[in-house]
């Protein structure tokens, strides 16, 4: 009885240890395997029958049927390393493929040994299969991975935080190849240290916070980095995003972006430099905003603009911001450190030569082909600026030239008018005086009939007298020339009071100074527009005119205040108003600026700034 309960206890031993393995094996996907060489018979475990895709002991397996099962692109390889094993005992390993019955291929790894009988002959195979399938899809998985880690152009970098508000303990852990393009130096002896020691430039920086703040509080964030710090190359643009890792570490994608926004600056650059020609800005304004964007696009360059004289044979300074003006060029560029220049013409759209664009460098050399673009959208950009210089400067010399014509043929009329027609005119009146006398003695009616026709002769004469004087001061008022800027004002003062009713006062501290002609010409027929348009628009009770020289003498003040309805901003700025539009071409044609604007305390406000030449007698 004894003996029997033993004999059970090694049984039910037994079968735990073998459902134990069969479980292990299940875990692990490991199915076992037996070939007795001397029956031919083949055992499978349970698991390696799941393995196959079938159900365990669901049908006998022989050789021929573990061939046919075997991936036809390893059969071959398979039976050969088989039978090697036979032929040559020991440990064996190999790979396979197989076919399951759903038509689905698993991947196996097969480790085995010879079996062999007391007397040393192979007398089987042992082994065992592993399902590796899942495992080779995760490696391959991986492998993609770092191979797209690998490739990928975007620099990819590990970073360990010891401590979020220290940004010294953030320490390189990891980084691929574009890494190293993007920092421009070699990071594999660079592995463990910070930030700052491997780009010294980042010191309170935009990066080193980037990365502490991602671990603080593990959000991811993106920052821009417009221009670098790095001093030798402080054109640069980069992208970053930063994302929380496991284990306190951060990781950080950077993207160079210096052509994206070099290009982004460009266009801005070429936009403001259009807009300041469209709206007029002078000259060297225009060539200054273009030097200093093409020095802010260059590195370490310096830029300029020659204009070419009218002479054609001199060249003078256009813009030169930061250089200072000097005649002897070759000593200008001694003393701001250049060693090299490279000067491209500046041409009109006929191809006539207006200027040259400079580029210089503090070491010799040539521009690469960055600056060669950038030297040509320069010097495009310039000769429409030139250009359209030239011919503002043509067209108001015409203009001027014109108006002067106006004013001298005013001149001249208003003279003969004043003087030939005003003369004959008197004398016509003498005349009827000199009748009057003499008709006065005859006591017949026909006599006083004859002498009130007179009489009405004469005041019809002294009307057409008066309008004749009215005439000639329109055209030209002779206080204008005879006693200067400041009487002709204050006279077409009081006219604008006759007429209006609005009281119009004067004041000044030009005292008896007497201006040049076109200047005093130009201020006086704009005083008179103002006059004009608030007798049309403004509906005023009171206009205040000053006319002031300023405290250095350089400049000469016109204001025209009423408090009237005040002028619309769209109204000062209509480009069909001709009133206006004449009184900033008056003043432009002096150097000088006028602006209408609705003045603070109600009312429009019509301010007139010129240069002063000076005094003239």
């Amino acid at each position: 009885m004894a003996e029997g309960d033993a004999v059970s206890r090694g049984e039910d031993r037994t079968t735990r240890v073998e459902r134990q393995l069969a479980e292990a094996q299940a875990l692990t996907h490991i199915g076992s395997w037996h070939w007795d060489l001397r029956t031919n018979a083949i055992e499978w475990s349970d698991e390696l029958f799941r393995i196959y895709g079938m159900e365990p002991r669901s049908r006998e397996i022989t050789f021929d049927f573990f061939v046919s099962r075997l991936h036809p692109e390893d059969r071959d390889r398979v039976v050969a390393r088989v039978r090697a094993a036979v032929e040559s005992g020991g440990r064996f390993a190999y790979p396979e493929r197989i076919l399951r019955p759903d038509g689905s291929v698993r991947a196996l790894d097969t480790v085995g040994e010879v079996v062999r009988d007391e007397h040393g002959a192979v007398t089987g195979l042992l082994g065992t299969c592993r399902d590796v399938t899942d495992e080779h899809a995760r490696d391959e998985q991986l492998r993609l991975h770092a191979d797209i880690v690998k490739h990928i152009q975007i620099a990819l970098a590990v970073w360990e935080v010891g401590d979020p508000d220290d940004p010294s303990t953030v320490r390189l852990v990891a980084y691929n190849p574009a890494a190293e393009a993007v920092a421009r130096t070699t990071l594999p002896d660079k592995i463990g240290n910070s930030v700052v020691e491997i780009f010294p430039y980042a010191a309170r920086g935009q990066t080193p916070e980037l990365l502490t703040s991602v671990a603080r509080d593990g959000r991811v964030r993106e920052v821009v980095v417009d221009r670098s710090r790095n001093p030798i190359d402080p054109h640069r643009a980069v992208a970053m995003k930063a994302f929380p890792l496991p284990g306190k570490r951060v990781g950080l994608a950077v993207e160079d972006i210096t052509e994206v926004a070099k290009a982004r600056r460009l266009r801005d650059s070429v936009q403001e430099v259009l807009e300041k020609i469209a709206t007029g800005a002078p000259l060297r304004e225009v060539l200054d905003t273009l030097v200093l964007a093409v020095e802010g696009l260059s590195t370490k360059t310096m830029a300029s603009v020659l204009l070419l004289n009218p002479d054609g044979t001199h060249l003078r300074v256009g813009a030169a911001p930061h250089m200072a003006e000097a005649a002897e060029f070759s000593s200008l560029a001694q003393s701001c450190g250049l060693r090299a220049c490279w000067a491209t013409p500046i041409l009109d759209p006929d191809g006539q030569l207006l200027g040259t664009f400079e580029l210089h460098y503090a070491e010799p050399r040539s521009p690469g082909r960055d600056d060669r673009e950038l030297i040509a959208r320069a010097t495009y950009l310039a000769g429409i600026a030139i250009a359209r210089t030239r011919l503002e400067e043509q067209l108001r010399a015409l203009s001027a030239r014109a108006e002067q014509v106006r004013e001298d043929e005013r001149t001249g009329i208003a003279r003969e008018i004043h003087d030939d027609l005003g003369q004959a005119l008197t004398a016509i009146k003498i005349d009827l005086a000199w009748l009057a006398r003499r008709v006065s003695g005859d006591s017949s009616g026909s006599g006083q009939t004859l002498l009130e026709k007179l009489d009405e002769m004469s005041r019809m004469t002294d009307d057409v007298i008066g309008r004749v004087r009215r005439i000639s001061s329109d055209l030209r008022p002779g206080v204008l020339d005879d006693l200067g800027l400041l009487a002709a004002v204050e006279w077409e003062a009081s006219r604008f009071e006759e007429r209006t009713g609005v009281s119009c006062v004067v004041a000044s501290n030009l005292g008896d100074d007497v201006l040049e002609r076109d200047l005093s010409t130009a201020v006086f027929r704009i005083a008179q527009e103002a006059l004009t348009n608030v007798a049309r628009h403004a509906e005023a009770s009171n206009v205040a005119i000053h006319v002031h020289r300023s405290e250095d003498g350089r400049s000469l003040r016109l204001r025209v205040r009423d408090d009237g309805v005040g002028i619309l901003e769209e109204a000062a700025r209509e480009p069909t108003s001709l009133g206006l539009l004449g009184m900033r071409e008056r003043a432009r044609r002096l150097g000088g600026t006028v602006s209408t604007t609705r003045a603070p305390e109600g009312g429009t406000l019509v301010e007139v700034i010129v240069p002063l030449a000076g005094k003239t007698s």
